[in-house]
């Protein structure tokens, strides 16, 4: 099983931080591929890959800071590759490209034009990790084409797992994102709200864990 570990009281503070403002310099947190309470003897390897979908029931929206709804998705699926497994000094970071963000019976045309990184903090005291973003431009077609991305970071939610077996835990996206002005009209807002719940559909165990 697969799980994230931070290791040293004084970067677990930092980390805490790190959940607190959703930006920042990475922390140090590993992704290991078993259960432990401290340290990591078994560090996931890079390139594995985690999948997402949206929660079942639920719908991917965007709205604009006014309320108004700009698009309701009712599917959305996501791969993630893991680039970076992390360490004492760095933190766990996953690539996601373009074609693996996909979006379906939407009220608005919703097309990923350019893929982007997840990183992800364990934070100190739970078992839940918080995670940035950066990157991303992904179009909505409504009276113009506005696309909406992470920029160069944003906080994008908490993943919280599932405590009994660490699968199908559950990413909880509640987020402003910024206007890609490459593949924006004039427009378009500035900004928009992002709102999202995804859970795992991989089927090997992740879970967030502070070190002793």
């Amino acid at each position: 099983m697969r799980y994230l570990k931070m290791l040293g009281l004084a970067v677990m503070a930092a980390a805490a931080a790190m959940a607190f403002i959703g930006a920042g310099t990475a922390s140090a947190t590993v992704l290991c591929e078993n259960n432990q309470t401290t340290g990591c003897t078994s560090k996931h390897a890079v390139t594995s890959t985690e999948s997402f979908s949206l929660v079942k029931g639920t719908l991917a929206e965007l709205y604009t800071t006014g309320g108004i709804t700009e698009d309701s998705c009712m599917g959305s699926t996501f791969v993630v590759n893991i680039t970076n497994a992390g360490s004492s000094s760095a933190t766990v970071v996953g690539s996601i490209t373009a074609a693996n963000l996909s979006w379906s019976t939407c009220t608005s045309t919703t097309v990923t034009l350019t893929g982007g990184e997840l990183e992800i903090h364990s934070i100190f005291g739970s078992d839940n990790g918080t995670v940035t973003a950066k990157g991303f431009a992904v179009t909505v077609t409504t009276a113009f084409d506005c696309a909406y991305g992470a920029g160069t970071g944003i906080h994008l939610g908490t993943f919280t797992p599932n405590t009994s077996t660490g699968l199908g835990g559950t990413l909880a996206i509640n987020t402003v994102v910024k206007r890609n002005n490459e593949h924006s009209n004039v427009f378009c807002p500035e900004t928009a709200k992002w709102v999202a719940n995804y859970t795992q559909t991989s089927t090997t165990a992740i879970k967030a864990v502070s070190a002793s």
